[in-house]
């Protein structure tokens, strides 16, 4: 399962202990530490809101329902057990 983390946070955590274990005497654990930090610019996004913006975008339809106000019948809309899915899937679906 993934959760949304604050990659700054997890950051700053991860080189204070890298700077800690150096501290220690423990050189080779600093160097993975920093060796990690290093790598994770290549890990994907977790959750992707421009794809689930996309995806309920592409999941909507008109619906033709007059609305006195606005003259028009340019409703937006999209079934609620889609759009959770869609939201729960965090763009990764197509």
């Amino acid at each position: 399962m993934s959760r949304l983390i604050d990659v700054d946070i997890l950051l700053k955590n991860i080189l204070h202990q890298s700077a800690h274990e150096a501290l220690m005497g423990h050189p080779e654990n600093a160097r993975g530490l920093l060796y990690a930090v290093d790598h994770m610019k290549d890990q994907p996004t977790a959750y992707d809101v421009d794809k689930v913006v996309e995806q309920i975008k592409e999941a909507s339809y008109e619906a033709r329902e007059w609305n006195d106000k606005t003259q028009s019948f340019n409703l937006r809309m999209i079934e609620e057990d889609e759009a959770i899915e869609i939201v729960k899937g965090g763009g990764k679906g197509e």
